[in-house]
């Protein structure tokens, strides 16, 4: 047995918070005990002492009964997500996360915990900002900033528009860049500036067609159809329209102020194909991130919808880009359905950025779109077998 697997046997269940929740009952000075008990930082010691207050002051039976096999630090997501809850919603929450957890890594019950509070009363929130008391040994002081999506999408657009670093560097200087010269005020008028993560997208579908060029999708009946007349006609006068053919191929992206895109108009579809970039976990927002050839150039890559991907800097670097020298894994396009994922070394197994959000890209939008067609195609096949009476064939004798 590894001391790894010794770890994850220790650290699972109640028991260990049982004991950090005696301490606490027993002692004041409970978050420098249980620090020095278990020799650990005072930070993780108060966390296992906010989980266990949580967890041992709740009086839920069933909860307890439920968390008894889980991980330490899915108990402690647990309880983290709770708090956020209305407090006459925390129980029958804490219950219901309990239950679903068993299986899941503590990421997964994160996730799963914060789709679950978006579909409650959550409790009141205000913004908040803290500061380390002390520099690090670099010098550095820290800080966290709490603020709504919207406002905080708001800042992260403005930091990277006024930021003069190159976008190879890491996106995290790039925004410490950009965010001092909004707070110094030199940087240049930002009053115009489009910001991408707030702009409407259309995700359009043409039944029965094929992308043939030239903003054209050509459909089994022979009729040829012009993508922009076709969306400024249906569609209202602003937002980004991407329009996929049956196969799942992105043919025309374009955005509606009766002009194409100067430039750049591929990576805003791709972009808002995938809405983070292809790696399995990962939380970069793929319009931060780097434009990924499937198809390696010096093989013969071309630029297009079904060869480029997003990836953040990170996975970019990883990955091979060489599938045939399959060493760190190779970033795709799965062949059927088009979707941006993962296969690990000697694997030809998909993995896929399972974000909740990733639900209402482009391609997520496609899949569900194209599902509902074949499924209502093999309804009206039935049915006409149904209905079409069986004709006993010349020369052949039934039973």
């Amino acid at each position: 047995m590894t001391a790894l697997t010794d770890y994850a046997r220790l650290t699972r269940g109640l028991d260990l918070l049982r004991d950090v929740y005696e301490i606490d009952r027993r002692h004041p000075n409970s978050v420098e005990l249980v620090s020095a008990a278990a020799h650990v930082f005072e930070s993780t010691a108060s966390a296992w002492l906010t989980a266990a207050r949580s967890w041992f002051g709740s009086g839920n039976d069933d909860a307890l009964a439920e968390a008894e096999s889980l991980p330490l630090d899915t108990l402690i997501a647990i309880s983290r997500a709770i708090y956020k809850a209305a407090p006459e919603l925390r129980e029958e929450l804490r219950t219901e996360l309990a239950r679903s957890a068993h299986g899941k890594t503590p990421e997964a019950v994160r996730a799963h915990a914060k789709q679950k509070l978006k579909e409650t009363v959550t409790a009141k929130v205000t913004n908040t900002m803290t500061i380390s008391h002390e520099a690090d040994v670099m010098g550095m002081k820290h800080a966290h900033l709490r603020l709504r999506e919207a406002q905080m999408n708001e800042l992260q657009a403005r930091a990277l528009a006024v930021t003069s670093l190159n976008r190879n560097e890491p996106v995290a200087v790039r925004l410490a860049d950009g965010l001092l010269k909004l707070l110094s005020g030199t940087s240049p008028d930002y009053s115009d500036h489009f910001n991408r993560s707030l702009t409407p997208a259309i995700m359009l579908t043409i039944d029965d067609s094929t992308y043939v060029g030239d903003g054209k999708f050509a459909t089994t009946d022979g009729q040829i159809i012009d993508a922009k007349d076709f969306c400024d006609y249906t569609l209202a006068p602003y937002g980004f329209v991407c329009i996929y053919d049956s196969t799942g191929h992105i043919g025309v992206e374009y955005e509606l102020r009766n002009e194409r895109f100067a430039s750049g108009h591929l990576r805003n579809a791709v972009t808002l194909d995938q809405i983070f970039c292809a790696h399995p976990g990962c939380h970069e927002l793929a319009q931060y991130g780097q434009f990924h050839h499937t198809i390696a150039v010096a093989d013969g890559g071309v630029a297009t919808s079904d060869t480029i991907i997003p990836l953040c800097k990170p996975h970019n670097a990883q990955n091979d880009d060489h599938k045939e020298r399959n060493k760190n894994g190779w970033h795709g396009r799965h062949p059927i359905t088009g979707e941006a994922g993962y296969n690990p070394p000697g694997s030809e197994e998909w993995f896929y950025n399972g974000h909740p959000s990733t639900a209402y890209s482009g391609r997520a939008i496609h899949l569900r779109h194209r599902k509902m067609r074949e499924d209502k195609r093999r309804k009206a096949k039935r049915k006409r077998r149904r209905a079409t009476p069986y004709t006993r064939r010349r020369g052949r004798r039934w039973l």
